[in-house]
């Protein structure tokens, strides 16, 4: 069964609404160190919250060469992936030692076929921002659960079905790997 247009215009919308209610809810940050008179230890200006509660927006998602911006948000529920993509509740948030699990439906990630090694994908918190490096993809089944359980490193899987034109129709799952490559506050 394909998704109506109608519905895919409305998540569209929601999606992108959600998006920037998350990015006005942080004061516009200075984009030099502090002062030596007022040093942030780097612990308090990055320490990482507790994780939101299940339907929040837990943190944007980009891809700049695609032009791609979307909130994510905690859960991998249909009632969350309808309207965009969920971080998996079970997997670290950005940052953290581990593998960051974030899935969407197809029809939100109709572009990421295009997802190559090399780009960038960026997860934007409200302790900071990382920046992951593409490794690979890989065509998997849906049983496939490995994907979100890569050992070793601070790395990033995004899942979504595939092939990523057939809707509801898709009975594999597309996994993008990515290696986190900056963290926050260690920028040159």
């Amino acid at each position: 069964m394909m998704t109506p247009p109608v519905t895919v215009a409305y998540a569209t919308w929601q999606e992108s609404s959600l998006t920037q209610q998350w990015e006005a809810q942080f004061p516009v940050q200075a984009q030099h160190a502090p002062t030596p008179a007022s040093p942030i230890p780097v612990a308090e200006r990055f320490a990482q919250p507790a994780s939101p509660r299940l339907g929040a927006v837990a943190f944007v998602l980009k891809i700049p060469r695609l032009g791609y911006d979307a909130a994510v948000r905690e859960g991998v529920s249909s009632s969350v992936l309808s309207f965009g993509p969920g971080h998996y509740p079970t997997t670290p948030n950005p940052g953290e030692p581990g593998d960051v699990g974030v899935a969407a439906h197809n029809t939100y990630w109709l572009g990421f076929g295009a997802v190559k090694p090399g780009d960038q994908v960026v997860l934007a918190t409200s302790y900071g921002g990382y920046t992951y490096i593409v490794t690979g993809t890989r065509i998997v089944a849906p049983d496939e659960t490995w994907v979100l359980n890569r050992p070793g490193g601070s790395k990033l899987t995004l899942t979504t079905c595939w092939p990523l034109w057939a809707g509801a129709l898709a009975r594999q799952r597309l996994a993008i790997f990515a290696q986190l490559s900056q963290k926050p506050g260690l920028e040159a």
